[in-house]
């Protein structure tokens, strides 16, 4: 029981680096997009 608990608290936590990384990237894109919409005339 101990194991399975575990293993799926390792799961999850793949699971949210994977998203956190995806989240982060795509904030990083928008940010420059804005920026570059901010500073062009």
């Amino acid at each position: 029981m101990e194991r399975e608990t575990g293993q799926q608290r390792r799961k999850w936590a793949n699971v949210r680096n994977e998203h956190g990384l995806d989240i982060l990237t795509r904030a990083d894109y928008t940010a420059v997009s804005l920026r570059q919409a901010l500073t062009t005339p």
